[in-house]
């Protein structure tokens, strides 16, 4: 086992810069270029997969996520999904300031984080850190997740428009 990496069911990984990293799998159709476990769930997720079934099966992996970029069609519907939010929320950090704060980099994100942005006590005593899955609940009704937020948005209710919407967010700015 290289210096600084440790074993995980049988595969040795370690921790970066970007994450958890797995070495040395590479299938036939290419591998896969980094891979992070999931602190809520321990779950592994691949980023850039390609061959998913098989180097899951190489690793066992029963709740495996995978990560894949968006579909085009998703992040088409999901710019058409944003115009409901673009009154408040810009895209980029670099936009001019709205009612509600930017949207860059929201996966990951600590809810009521962006600096200089005035949140409402609850969003700012809130300990949701944005996920898909957290964004989906929070997307369909806001105040089911942050109750007594001052976002006054009754939610989306369609899961493929909330699916669009997510792909959207998700590409680079």
């Amino acid at each position: 086992m290289p210096p600084g990496w440790a074993s995980f069911r049988g595969w040795p990984i370690r921790r970066s810069s970007v994450g958890v990293q797995l070495q040395g799998v590479n299938g036939a159709s290419g591998g896969f270029e980094r891979a992070r476990i999931c602190s809520e769930k321990g779950r592994i997720v691949l980023k850039k997969l390609y061959g998913a079934a098989a180097v899951a099966g190489v690793l066992g992996l029963s709740t495996m996520v995978v990560a894949a970029d968006p579909a085009p069609a998703d992040v088409a519907r999901g710019k058409v999904v944003y115009a409901r939010c673009v009154a408040c929320h810009a895209t980029t950090a670099s936009a001019p300031k709205k009612l509600g704060p930017h949207l860059q980099n929201l996966n990951g994100r600590k809810a009521g984080s962006v600096a200089g942005f005035k949140y409402s006590p609850a969003m700012t005593k809130s300990t949701v850190r944005w996920n898909d899955a957290t964004l989906d609940r929070f997307v369909t009704k806001p105040s089911s997740v942050v109750p007594g937020t001052t976002m006054s948005f009754a939610g989306i209710a369609n899961p493929a428009d909330r699916k669009a919407l997510l792909a959207y967010l998700k590409k680079p700015n």
